[in-house]
């Protein structure tokens, strides 16, 4: 078992969201995690994370060492990197990996068949996950009793533990693959020879399983499963699936060997009892397939005895385990007392000892339940005997039904010809009917949609030209408002500097040019606006990608902004470096933001107006925020509308904000208003981040 989201992934990926600098070391050290350069590289990258306090990638190095152990048979070491995984990750607080950590010990311990040692400290890693309230730390738990005890043979045992692994799954980790605990109890399913219930167990793992290994295991577990029940035809259907992944996957592949049991299936189903004999005695370890083939001969007795003796052998082996576990839990218990007798009294010890006894009871109920399968098991074969019995009889009577029907059936079949040939007249006939008034309604039915479309076109024309009408009058009322006043002041001003220009001081002369320079960038920007409209009106917006440099996109407007307003001031936020270059319309960019910065000037009398430069996954942000007076809700969407604005008595046509959403949404993003945002009004730009 390896820990859930370990794996090589792509570097752009980072999925453990772990420090640039540290991910690339772990991903380094990972690959080497099965030779001897695991070590340098993995200290390497604690290290690393140390000094950039990425805590969680100290803690995910520290699992390195454990994995290169945990195949290894240097136990000694592999307890040290249990240890010390544990510890960092307590202390850092990242206890996913110091679980992880104990887990693989405790498989290390099933691997050497020290079971006694596994039990305990799975329950240890109970109680501590319990304490913890850590659920993951329980559901490893349960996880590794139940495979501790189906290496015992207790299968009713092991099914419990993994049944409570599935239910803290479901309820509080429920990003983990449940396919997993799906495929342990299909699996046990088929040794307790439950097979009804593992095609469950496999069918409902098949349509929540994430990855293509277990869903392998799972069609394996399905196909052994309507093996058993003697379904070949399910069996032949399903194999094809399987085969296919099978071969996908390659070297890969996890799954029990399948094929050997179809060569055994193929060769009893051709009665080639020979055959299916020679392949049983090279592939058949429990003896089941032995059984199936006995049974296939009609030797029921033997195959009874062949099951009988299986579960005669499990048992004697369940016994001698359980006999080997309760000295070597007793012996554990004892020297751990020892070393902590100033710390633990006797009646605990007593207490362990007490339960040794009572988990050695409860495991030889379980043999004894399992007795009763046997039993349950023998009447079933005789079950099937009789019936097959009673379905040989039955066979031989229809046998004697058929051959009369036959001679009955050979006298209707001339009549039925007779019968025939009529009916396809008639029918011939109808269907000719059938064609001819398809047809005819299928040229009306096509003459009305061609009819509708005609009127629907003609509407949306209809409706087209009456809002142009609408637009232009529109645009005429604000054009002639809007292009008169500052035109008026650009006359004004230019009369009164060319008439009494010796009159005037050099302050009256700077504030009128000021004024003049004002009213001529104010009849610039209405122009800029009313050619962009004609281009969107047109359809002929084209976004022009290139690469542009951020902070110089950032200076432009700063420096065109500066100084506005003495009494607003501009902040200019950025979270690239100066060299970041993206590719996109950057014209468009400075217009939108030109807009959005207007806007926060003309609306602001004192305070600050801020402009803000980020990214968000693949989108990069601006934003634009000031202290004004704000936007009510009810005009939220009606101010990017064209000719609307919030205050009429403020300069402009009302097209600033249309055009600038028009534009981001050619740019393949989106401008909005965040209304959360309650000191003024903030506009958001989001577009497609594209590195240059």
């Amino acid at each position: 078992m390896c820990l859930s989201g370990l794996g090589i992934v792509s570097a752009q990926n980072n999925i453990y969201k772990l420090n640039d600098a540290v991910y690339p070391l772990y991903m380094d050290a990972f690959a080497h995690r099965y030779d001897s350069l695991y070590l340098p590289l993995t200290e390497k990258c604690i290290q690393t994370a140390l000094d950039l306090k990425d805590y969680k990638g100290v803690c995910i190095a520290a699992t390195i060492p454990v994995i290169h152990f945990s195949s290894s048979k240097d136990k000694d070491s592999m307890l040290k990197a249990v240890e010390r995984c544990e510890k960092l990750s307590r202390r850092y607080g990242y206890l996913q990996y110091g679980y992880f950590a104990r887990r693989s010990k405790i498989l290390l311990d099933i691997r050497q068949k020290n079971h006694a040692e596994a039990l305990i400290e799975s329950e240890r890693m109970l109680q501590d996950a319990q304490v913890d309230k850590y659920y993951f730390g329980i559901y490893y738990s349960y996880l590794s009793s139940g495979d501790i005890y189906v290496t015992l043979g207790f299968n009713r045992v092991a099914e419990r533990f993994y049944m409570k692994a599935k239910d803290v799954m479901e309820k509080y980790i429920t990003d983990q693959d449940p396919a997993v605990i799906y495929e342990k109890l299909a699996a046990l399913s088929v040794n307790m020879r439950n097979y009804e219930k593992a095609l469950e167990y496999a069918n409902k793992g098949l349509m929540v399983a994430r990855t293509e290994s277990i869903k392998e295991k799972l069609l394996g577990r399905r196909l052994a499963a309507y093996f058993f029940m003697r379904d070949m035809n399910s069996f032949e259907e399903n194999f094809e699936e399987f085969d296919k992944l099978h071969k996908k996957l390659g070297s890969k592949s996890n799954s029990n060997d399948l094929y050997a049991t179809r060569s055994i299936q193929n060769a009893i189903i051709r009665q080639d009892y020979a055959m299916a004999d020679s392949l049983c005695k090279i592939h058949d370890k429990s003896g089941k397939y032995t059984e199936l083939l006995l049974e296939a001969k009609g030797d029921y007795k033997s195959a009874y005895e062949q099951m009988k003796a299986y579960y005669e052998r499990k048992f004697r082996e369940s016994y001698d385990m359980l006999d080997v576990m309760v000295g070597m839990t007793t012996r554990i218990i004892e020297q751990e007392n020892i070393q902590r007798a100033e710390q633990v009294s006797k009646e605990n010890i007593r207490l362990q000892l007490e339960n040794a006894r009572l988990e050695m009871n409860r495991l030889r109920n379980e043999a004894e339940l399992a007795e009763f399968d046997l039993q349950n098991s023998a009447l079933r074969v005789q079950n099937d005997s009789l019936k097959m019995d009673a379905q040989q009889m039955r066979l031989e009577q229809l046998e004697r039904q058929n051959a009369s029907r036959l001679a009955e059936l050979a006298g209707q079949k001339r009549v039925n010809r007779l019968r025939i040939t009529f009916l396809s007249v008639i029918i011939s006939l109808a269907l000719l009917l059938l064609l001819m008034a398809l047809k005819s309604m299928r040229a009306r039915k096509k003459g009305m949609e061609q009819l509708s479309m005609m009127n629907a076109k003609l509407i949306a024309e209809k409706e087209r030209a009456e809002a142009a009408d609408k637009m232009k009058t529109s645009f005429i009322q604000n054009m002639s408002h809007e292009i008169r006043t500052p035109l008026n002041s650009i006359v004004g001003f230019s009369q009164i500097l060319t008439m009494d220009g010796d009159a005037l001081d050099e302050e009256t002369k700077s504030r009128f040019v000021e004024l003049i320079t004002h009213n001529s960038n104010l009849l610039t920007r209405l122009f800029d606006d009313v050619l962009i409209l004609s281009e969107i009106d047109s359809q002929k917006v084209v976004a022009k990608k290139e690469p542009t440099y951020i902070s110089a996109l950032l200076n432009t407007l700063s420096n065109q902004y500066k100084g506005k307003n003495e009494e607003v001031s501009l902040i200019v936020e950025s979270s690239f470096e100066d060299t970041q270059v993206i590719v996109t319309d950057g014209n468009r960019i400075v217009i939108i933001l030109d807009a959005l910065l207007d806007n926060a000037f003309k609306f602001t009398e004192k305070g600050h107006v801020l402009l803000k430069a980020g990214s968000e996954a693949d989108r990069i942000v601006f934003c634009v925020e000031d202290t004004g007076v704000g936007v009510p809700t009810d005009m939220v969407e009606v101010i990017f509308e064209r000719f609307k604005k919030m205050d009429g008595f403020k300069q402009g046509m009302g097209l600033g904000l249309s055009v600038a959403r028009v534009n981001a949404e050619c740019m393949g993003g989106g401008l909005y208003m965040d209304t959360s945002y309650k000191p003024g009004a903030r506009f958001v730009l989001e577009l497609p981040y594209e590195r240059g």
